[in-house]
Order: structure tokens, then C-alpha cells, then sequence
């Protein structure tokens, strides 16, 4: 009987030895597997560099950006884009105007104006209507296609990314919808320039075509890319007060500006080079921020010419830091976001 208790008090022993074993072992696979995350949180591209290619993903409208590990501070993220605010009202409200039925002819090359080609053909026609009314400084469109608050979020901010040279259009628009959801009227919003018209676009044509012009005779499109890249920096300083700093006239002409205004005029002047370049949004340094692809020789690249001006030190200092850089190196600090991740990969 001794024997038999001795043996169960043994047994009793052994077994909580091992229970604290297999306890205090799964306590420190937990503490291991925490400490993975918070390293990939603390430093997302380290990680993601070594276990897998760097990529441009899209990021959905309840994702953050987490803010770049030692990024520096100088490199301003000011982008503001597209905002709408809507109206209901009843189906016996809604009125067509007849002046509008007539087609509108509009030429837009997809290589040129890529946003456009992103969107539906009932999408295209009312980009092509609101268009022709921003162009003529008319505030209100009418709708009579069938499209929703989404798909006409996805029109304003195809027109607003297309098309650098309408300065005096506002970031921010209204819009009438009926109670099924139906968009029947876009409101637009202008800024100050509007008031003195003829004269800002003197002024804004002035700025934009000196630039033009010393590019314009360079033996190549390398060289004029160039010439322009550095001609903006050499014009323009990043204020983040700046006045109508989403627009390209504030860059051109008021000579301070924020990524948008930045990379809108570089859009411009490339534009009339004839050579294909793209305002891109997305996320960089924790905020919105705005950049431009640039295609040269057949081949696309990442330009951010308001982080090189920024990095810059005058004539002796330029930095090319973002200039014509491929995905693989410039995903590290850059996520395109909305209409942005169709545009084509700089690979």
C-alpha cells in the first residue's frame, strides 16, 4: 500500500511538471508572434521588402497610410481630392434642359486622358457634358444617364485628374439626386480667377508657355522632361497656405503651390509636349499626396516633383530622388489609391 502511494504521488508530480512546461512554452510562442506583428507595424516596408516583390496596391477608403519610417518631414502630402454633397429631391422636380440634349463632341485619346477610358460609356458621356460646361464657366449640368453618387464621384475625379488646364474649377462640387439614388444635376464650383477670367488665363498661358518654349527645341523627350522638371522647381516653393494650391495656376503663376499644384502643372506642360504624363493620388508620408507617371521612350516611370523641390538647395543642390523611378523602389514610400491603381505599372 506504501508503494502504491508513493507511486500516485509521483505520477501527480509529473504531471504538473509537464503542465507548467507546455504553459509556459505556448506563453512564449504568444510573446514571439506578438513581437512579429508590431515589428511589421513599426516598419511595413522592411518587412514586406524581404518577403515579397513591392507592389501598388489599392487601398480601399477605410484603410490608413502609416506614416513612413524616417520619412522627412519637409515632404509635404497636401492633396485634397474631389468632394461632392448631394441634394435630395423628387421625381416630379427633376427637369430636362433641352438646350443640353444635343451631343456633345469631345475628342479625348485614351493615351492622353486615361481616366476617361476607365469609366463606363454612360460615365464618359456625362464627363463629356460637365466638361464642356467647366470650359465655358457654366455652373450647372444637367444628368440623364443613369448613374449613382459612386459613379459620379468616379466622373469628377476622372475629370479633375484628366485635365490640369481647367485652373478655375473647385475641388469641391454639389450634386441633385432623386430618392432612388439616381444623379440628375452636377453643380460646379469655381474659384477666384473666374472673377478677372481673361486676364488669368493670359497670365496662366504666360507662365506655362515660357516653359513649353525652352522645351520645345530639346532634341528629345528625356531632355524636355528634364527641362521641365527642373524649370518647376526652379519657379515654384511648397506653401501649404498657398491659395488655390490644387490647381496648376497656383504653381505657374502664383509660384506656390502643394504636390497637386505641382504635379498638375508638370501634367500641363507635358501634355502640350505632346508627351503622355498622368496625375496620380494616392498615399505617401501618413497623408494624401499627388504625383505624376511620366511615359518616356516607351516606358513609364514615377516622377514626384514636389518632394524633389522640397529636397532640394538651389541650383548646385537639385535632388533627383523621385525622378523617373520604378514601381519596385518607389511603392516603398508611395500607395495609389481610387482611379489611380488602373493606371499603367512602372515596371
Amino acid at each position: 500500500m506504501k508503494k502504491l502511494f508513493a507511486l500516485l504521488w509521483i505520477s501527480i508530480i509529473i504531471l504538473t511538471i509537464a503542465c507548467c512546461v507546455v504553459v509556459y512554452s505556448g506563453k512564449n510562442d504568444s510573446k514571439s508572434g506578438y513581437g512579429r506583428a508590431e515589428a511589421i507595424q513599426s516598419s511595413p516596408e522592411a518587412f514586406y521588402n524581404i518577403q515579397q516583390k513591392p507592389t501598388l496596391p489599392i487601398v480601399t477608403p477605410t484603410q490608413r497610410a502609416t506614416k513612413t519610417v524616417g520619412a522627412d518631414d519637409r515632404l509635404g502630402t497636401d492633396f485634397t481630392a474631389p468632394s461632392g454633397k448631394g441634394t435630395m429631391v423628387s421625381e416630379t422636380e427633376v427637369v430636362q434642359d433641352e438646350e443640353e440634349k444635343s451631343s456633345v463632341d469631345c475628342v479625348f485619346p485614351d493615351e492622353i486622358y486615361p481616366y476617361r477610358a476607365m469609366l463606363t460609356q454612360e460615365q464618359q458621356s456625362v464627363y463629356d457634358r460637365i466638361y464642356m460646361s467647366a470650359m465655358s464657366c457654366i455652373n450647372k449640368c444637367t444628368v440623364r444617364e443613369m448613374i449613382s453618387e459612386d459613379g459620379l464621384k468616379d466622373v469628377m475625379m476622372a475629370i479633375y485628374n484628366d485635365h490640369p488646364e481647367l485652373f478655375w474649377l473647385d475641388t469641391e462640387y454639389s450634386y441633385k439626386h432623386t430618392t432612388s439614388g439616381r444623379i440628375v444635376e452636377v453643380g460646379l464650383g469655381f474659384n477666384d480667377t473666374v472673377n478677372d477670367f481673361n486676364n488669368a488665363l493670359n497670365r496662366f498661358n504666360s507662365a506655362a508657355g515660357e516653359i513649353i518654349e525652352g522645351a520645345s527645341g530639346l532634341a528629345d523627350d528625356e531632355e524636355k522632361e528634364k527641362y521641365v522638371y527642373e524649370a518647376i522647381m526652379d519657379r515654384v516653393e511648397y506653401v501649404a497656405s498657398s491659395p488655390m494650391n490644387q490647381s496648376a495656376y497656383s504653381a505657374l503663376v502664383n509660384n506656390e503651390s502643394v504636390c497637386a499644384g505641382y504635379s498638375r502643372a508638370f501634367q500641363y506642360i507635358m501634355q502640350k509636349l505632346e508627351i503622355p504624363c498622368y496625375f496620380c493620388s494616392g498615399y505617401s508620408n501618413g497623408g494624401a499626396h499627388a504625383w505624376n507617371i511620366v511615359k518616356i521612350n516607351g516606358e513609364y516611370y514615377n516622377v514626384d516633383i514636389s518632394w524633389d523641390d522640397s529636397l532640394s538647395n538651389g541650383d548646385s543642390g537639385r535632388s533627383y530622388r523621385y525622378y523617373n523611378v520604378k514601381d519596385s523602389k518607389f511603392s516603398l514610400s508611395h500607395t495609389r489609391r481610387d482611379l489611380s491603381v488602373k493606371l499603367p505599372k512602372c515596371e
